[in-house]
Parts: C-alpha cells; structure tokens; sequence
C-alpha cells in the first residue's frame, strides 16, 4: 500500500519560534504605560516590606490578602458612584433622594460581603497562622503599615476611576 501525501511521514526538522523581541522593546512599552506603573509599585511593596522593613510572613500574607480586598473595595465603591448619580437625578423628591442616601450604602455592603466571600474563605486556613503571631499589635501600633495600607488603597481606587468605568456605556463596560 501506498502512503498518500498527507499521511506520509516527513523527517523535517520542527520551524524555529519566533524570536522574542529585545529587552529594550519591552522596557520602551512598559514606560509607556502609566497602569503598567502602579501594578509595579503596588506588588513591590510586600518585597520592600520583607527586605528592607522585615515583614514576617503573616504580615506578608496580610498583605496580598489586604490588596485583593482594597481592588474589590475600589472597584465596587467605582460601580456605587455610578448607580448613585444616575438614580439621585431619577429620584425627584428629598424623601426619594435620602432612601438612596440610606439605601445605596447597605446594597454596596451586601454587595461587597456577597462578592467578597473567596476572601473571606482564604481567611480560614489563615487563621492559625495570624493567630499564632504578633500580627494584630504589628497592624495597631506600626504606623507606618497604616500608610503603606493607605497607599496600596489610594492606588487602588486612583485605578478603578482611572479606568473610566464610571463614564462608559453599559455595553462597553459588559465588553471591558
């Protein structure tokens, strides 16, 4: 039996991968952008903290566990912005406006303990771990992890209106 041309088995060497581009390209693009920045300097914080402030690992893990939740904070606190403009100018009376002064607040709560769950869930294999060290008293007394959790959070929140989520469409923002 005969091979036919597309079954046949051809020793040809595999195609070489496209070269990657020069590092100076990537610097040249990363200079460029100014969110490219801000993600930098917000992951450079827990490797500052840890060498050159000696950060133990559970204020380590505190850390990245604090920043996921101040971008959920920003980012739902961006979307509550929006929906509270757009309902005040709907909302023709005082009684209707302070309803969504009082109500607005406890949906963005509901909101934030619903969504938030994945990270209240990572607290509970944590919990021995933050237990077990000087966590709390390093978190009351350093105040310079309270400017360090601040700037993390104005970040955050610079970012989430950055962005302009506030401004767009609905269809944009569904495609963004």
């Amino acid at each position: 039996r005969r091979l036919l041309p597309d079954r046949a088995v051809v020793n040809k060497p595999a195609p070489k991968p496209p070269a990657l581009p020069p590092l100076w390209q990537h610097l040249r693009e990363f200079a460029a952008r100014r969110d490219a920045w801000l993600s930098l300097a917000r992951n450079l914080v827990p490797v500052v903290g840890v060498y050159a402030l000696g950060w133990s690992v559970a204020l380590t893990i505190f850390t990245y566990w604090f920043d996921g939740v101040a971008a959920l904070v920003a980012f739902l606190a961006e979307g509550m912005s929006r929906d509270m403009r757009t309902s005040w100018s709907r909302a023709r009376s005082k009684v209707g406006r302070l309803g969504l002064i009082v109500t607005r607040p406890l949906s963005w709560i509901l909101v934030f303990g619903i969504v938030g769950v994945p990270y209240w869930f990572v607290l509970i294999p944590l919990q021995e771990l933050f237990e077990n060290t000087d966590l709390g008293a390093q978190l009351m007394h350093d105040h310079a992890l309270w400017l360090t959790f601040g700037t993390m959070t104005a970040m955050h929140f610079s970012q989430a209106f950055h962005v302009g989520y506030d401004n767009m469409t609905e269809a944009d923002r569904e495609k963004r």
